[in-house]
This record gives structure tokens, C-alpha cells and sequence, in this order.
């Protein structure tokens, strides 16, 4: 892929993630979710701040079971506090925030052509969501 149909494709990705419609993040809504890779963006259900991007080589839907239940190094609750996000720190007021505030958009990988990597590392780049890690992408 030259660089010029990278950058198309890039800004093509970011702007349909942006403009998908959005689910609620929480566990009954997991069913919801494909079972496929691709990439999918959190962000603040009313002030549509991006929260954190990220990628899925396998299922987005069991990615986002890390996210909810707290596997290692994908928790977000754990991210939301470590960033001073939400009010209280206890965890049960967490997922209550996380619950009431948090959206979730997605694209598989078979709605684009790049590689889901890169994808990933395109919607960091250009989102720069609060939760990411901007000087690894």
C-alpha cells in the first residue's frame, strides 16, 4: 500500500470508528459484540471525549471481557482510576461510572484493508484518547 492510500485509509477508518453508532459498555452488552478482530474506541457517553483505543487480533468480544473483568494490564476501571477520571476510586463505584459514562464503537478487520496494528496505532495517533500510552504509538 503506497504511503498516500495509507494515510487515505487511515483517515477513512478513524472517521467511520468516530461516526459508528455506540453501545453501552457493560457486561450484558458483550453479546453485542463480534466475535472477530478489529479495533473499537471508548469514549465519554456525554462528552464524547475519546477514553482509550485499542485492537483485537482474535475477538473484540473477548477483549472487551479483559477490559470489564480486569485481566492484566486490560482493566479499565484500573485505567479510569490510575488517570483520575472518575470521582471515587472504590471499585463498585467504578463500574457504576463505567456503566453510566462509557460508549464502545468498533469496526472488524474486514471493513478495512489495513492491518489491525496499524489500524490501532492510526486511531491512537489521530484520537489521542486519555488513556492511552501516546509515546509507545
Amino acid at each position: 500500500m503506497t504511503s498516500m492510500m495509507h494515510c487515505d485509509e487511515g483517515r477513512r477508518i478513524v472517521e467511520c470508528l468516530v461516526n459508528k453508532p455506540s453501545i453501552r459498555f457493560y457486561a450484558p452488552t458483550m453479546r453485542e459484540l463480534p466475535d472477530e478482530s478489529g479495533i473499537y474506541i471508548f469514549s465519554h457517553s456525554e462528552t464524547c471525549n475519546m477514553l482509550y483505543a485499542g485492537m483485537s487480533d482474535m475477538s473484540i468480544r473477548k477483549r472487551m471481557k479483559d477490559h470489564w473483568y480486569g485481566a492484566a494490564g486490560s482493566d479499565l476501571a484500573e485505567k479510569l482510576v490510575n488517570k483520575k477520571c472518575v470521582p471515587n476510586p472504590d471499585k463498585n463505584k467504578v463500574t457504576d461510572w463505567i456503566k453510566k459514562h462509557v460508549v464502545i464503537r468498533w469496526m472488524t478487520s474486514g471493513e478495512f484493508s489495513m492491518d489491525v496494528r496499524e489500524a490501532e496505532c492510526y486511531a491512537i495517533r489521530n484520537l489521542r484518547p486519555l488513556l492511552n500510552d501516546q509515546h509507545n504509538k
